[in-house]
């Protein structure tokens, strides 16, 4: 995904009505999904798996600003 296309595709997700949260369950914000979708789009195109897919995501995330918590 060029980073064109990915820009587009984020501004079209912050256009899209909320989504309702499960309750206990935070709601990832369209911003960071569009770039683990960008992640993983990559990872398929160098044919990573398992680990190396969610290093990735992780890594697009926090290039982003985004803070990464794990789950408890």
């Amino acid at each position: 995904m060029t980073p064109a296309r990915r820009l587009a595709a984020t501004r079209a997700l912050l256009d899209q009505p909320p989504v309702t949260p499960v309750p206990g369950q935070l709601a990832i914000p369209a911003a960071a999904v569009a770039d683990i979708e960008a992640a993983l789009d990559d990872a398929d195109r160098l044919g990573e798996t398992g680990h190396a897919r969610a290093e990735r995501a992780a890594l697009y995330l926090a290039s982003s600003g985004w803070t990464i918590t794990p789950a408890r």
